[in-house]
C-alpha cells in the first residue's frame, strides 16, 4: 500500500502485515496503529516514523518488522522506531538520516542496510550492533557518522562502517578472545589533540584525522 494523500482511520485499528509506503504523507485519527513482524514501513517524512504515524490511539511497532527511510530531504528516525531492530533497518536518503535515540541492531537477519546516505548518530545517541547484529552495503556514499558500538563474543573480525561528513573511513578489528567484549569506535576528520607524542611502535601521527577505539 502506497499512500497518495493523508489517511484518516477514524477510531479503527489499522494493522499492517505487508508493505506500507507513507511517502511524505501520514496516517491519523483516534484509532490504533499496529505494525506486525511481517510488515515493512517506508517513510520519506522529515520527522520519520513520528511524522508518518500520527494516530492518537495505541501505536505498536514490532522490532522484527522492516523500517526504511527514503526521503529526499534530511530525516530523523523518530522516537517510534523500536530501540532494538531484529530484522531490517534501511537508510536510503542521500540527505542523511539522524538517529533519534539509542538503537540496537540484532537478530542475525537483514541488519542495517546502508543503501544511500549517512546514518548520523548524534552525541546523545548510540548505535549498537549486538553479537548477531550486522550491516551491509556501506561505502563512500553510505556510512555511519558518529559513535558505533559492537558486542563481540568471537575472534571473527568486524568492520565498523564509519566516517564523517563526506569521508568514509572504516575501521576493522580482530578480537583475540571469545569473551564477550564491547568495542566502541568513532572517526574524526581533524587532527588529534596531541600529534607530537608518538609511541615507539608508531612511525608518525596523522595531522589530518584519527580514530578512537574503546574496549570494555
Amino acid at each position: 500500500l502506497t499512500l497518495q494523500s493523508e489517511m484518516n482511520i477514524g477510531s479503527n485499528i489499522f494493522t499492517i502485515f505487508g508493505t506500507l509506503d507513507f511517502g511524505e504523507f501520514s496516517v491519523n485519527g483516534s484509532g490504533d496503529f499496529d505494525l506486525r513482524s511481517s510488515g515493512v514501513l517506508k517513510t520519506a517524512n522529515h520527522n520519520g516514523i513520528n511524522g508518518s504515524v500520527q494516530v492518537t490511539g495505541t501505536k505498536t511497532f514490532d522490532p522484527a518488522a522492516d523500517y526504511e527511510f527514503n526521503g529526499n530531504a534530511a530525516q530523523v528516525t523518530g522516537s517510534f522506531l523500536p530501540i532494538e531492530i531484529t530484522d531490517g533497518l534501511k537508510i536510503n536518503n542521500n540527505s542523511g538520516v539522524t538517529l533519534s535515540q539509542n538503537t540496537t541492531i540484532s537478530g542475525g537477519n537483514s541488519g542495517l542496510e546502508l543503501l544511500l546516505g549517512k546514518l548520523i548518530v548524534p552525541t546523545n545517541s548510540l548505535l549498537t550492533f549486538a553479537t548477531d547484529g550486522s550491516w551491509d552495503s556501506a561505502g563512500e556514499n553510505s556510512f555511519i557518522s558518529g559513535t558505533v558500538t559492537k558486542i563481540i563474543d568471537s575472534t571473527a573480525g568486524f568492520l565498523f562502517p564509519i566516517g564523517k561528513d563526506t569521508l568514509y573511513a572504516p575501521l576493522q578489528i580482530f578480537p583475540v578472545t571469545t569473551d564477550e567484549t564491547v568495542f566502541k569506535a568513532e572517526y574524526f576528520d581533524e587532527p588529534f589533540s596531541d600529534i607530537t607524542t608518538c609511541e615507539d611502535s608508531l612511525e608518525n601521527i596523522s595531522s589530518v584525522e584519527y580514530w578512537t577505539l574503546e574496549r570494555t
